[in-house]
Formats: C-alpha cells, sequence, structure tokens
C-alpha cells in the first residue's frame, strides 16, 4: 500500500499485544498454506503484467479508493477496475481494500457504502485500511466500528482489518467485528498474533514495475477462510 504510516514500523517495541485491542486470532504455522504469498497494489505500480504477476503470488489485494466522496482527500484509484480483472482474468483470487479517512460515525458508515458501491463483487474479502485519524473529533474505535456494521448489511463476505500495531493499540481498535487482521511491520515479524503479514515494501514480483508491498501468511486457518 502507499501509506502514511510507512515510515513508522521500524523500531516498533517488542512484548506489544493486541489482546486489549480485540485482536484475538491465534498463529498457526503456514508453510502448508493454500494462500501463503501475496502482494498488494494500486495505482502506483502503474501497468501491471498480470499474466506474469499470477505466476508468482497466491492472492492479491487491489486498492479501490481512499476516503469519501466530499472528503478533502477523497481518491478513487485509476487503476482500480484494471487491476481487478487483470487479476481476475488470469486466475489469481483477489481481496480489496480501501483507505479509510473517517471523520465520524456518519461518515465511517457512508464510506463503508462508497467503497462496496466501488468494489468488484468478484472480490473475495474486503479490508479497511485504518493507520491514521482524520479529525481530532470523536473515537476513531467508533468509527471503526461503524464501518464494519455497515459492511455487514451489504455482504456477507469476510471483513479483514489492516493497521500497524501502534496504531490499532493507540486507538484501542476492537476487531472482533472482522474476520481477520492483516499487520504491517518491516522490520520484524510482528510480536502480535496476525494472520497476514505486510513484511516488506520493497518486494518484487515479476510484472510488476519498481517495488511492491509483499505479504505473507502467518495463520493458514483464518487466510484460507477468506477464500471459501
Amino acid at each position: 500500500m502507499k501509506l502514511s504510516i510507512r515510515n513508522t514500523f521500524v523500531g516498533f517495541a517488542t512484548a506489544l499485544t493486541l489482546t486489549a485491542v480485540g485482536f484475538n486470532t491465534t498463529t498457526e504455522n503456514a508453510e502448508a498454506a493454500s494462500y501463503k504469498k501475496s502482494a498488494d497494489v494500486s495505482e502506483f505500480q502503474g501497468d501491471i503484467n498480470w499474466k506474469k504477476a499470477a505466476k508468482q503470488l497466491d492472492f492479491v489485494i487491489t486498492r479501490v479508493q481512499a476516503g469519501n466522496p466530499g472528503d478533502t482527500n477523497y481518491h478513487y484509484d485509476t487503476k482500480s477496475k484494471e487491476n481487478a480483472k487483470g487479476a481476475r482474468d488470469n486466475g489469481l483470487p483477489l481481496g480489496q481494500y480501501e483507505y479509510s479517512q473517517f471523520t465520524s460515525v456518519k461518515d465511517a458508515k457512508q464510506e463503508a457504502k462508497s467503497f462496496y458501491q466501488h468494489a468488484d463483487k468478484n472480490a473475495k474479502f474486503y479490508v479497511l485500511d485504518n493507520e491514521s485519524r482524520s479529525t481530532d473529533n470523536g473515537s476513531e474505535r467508533d468509527f471503526v466500528k461503524a464501518w464494519a456494521a455497515q459492511m455487514k448489511k451489504l455482504t456477507d463476505k469476510p471483513l479483514v482489518y489492516y493497521s500497524s500495531e501502534s496504531f490499532a493499540k493507540d486507538n484501542n481498535i476492537d476487531t472482533s467485528a472482522f474476520n481477520g487482521n492483516w499487520i504491517a511491520n518491516y522490520s520484524e515479524k510482528p510480536s502480535s498474533k496476525t494472520d497476514l503479514w505486510q513484511y516488506s515494501s520493497e518486494g518484487t514480483v515479476d510484472g510488476i514495475d519498481g517495488n511492491v508491498d509483499m505479504d505473507t501468511t502467518l495463520n493458514t486457518k483464518t487466510v484460507n477462510s477468506w477464500f471459501k
């Protein structure tokens, strides 16, 4: 992902636990995972040769948008439809994400509606990329809960929460309404329990020019369940 928190992952304190913030999945040996290696992409990767990329990945997560129409920084990913189609046409299982810009509970609900409206309905799961505050008012925890509740009204597909360990902890995020979590940490394996680990922002994949965010499965059972 093209993330504002990219430089915050190095040097996380050890012994962080997410019990208090709602991360309650168990970590398993993922060596036999059907869906182990993945990348997440957006317009920042430019034109992707999906025929080549699909041969190196087990699944991909593509960006749809950032924020909600009407937000100052709202942006619809210019490669959203193209990337989704490219993955699907080459038999690559697909998840999709949006970068949150919540300003209120009402805005979080509307953002969920907008995201789902623009998302590819063939996606196996949907991700909330929640890593920064867009307002000093209200509770990010409440915004996240409102987004998840609205999405559950729109779809029965799995919902995945993405963030850094520090942001989730600092904002006391409750992820109990989600079907899994995805943590980014480029310096070391997350000390908290997580299902999917974004371990690098400088990965390489045939068919994708330049660096790409790379992910690996840590919890086989949970990640596999996103594809049923």
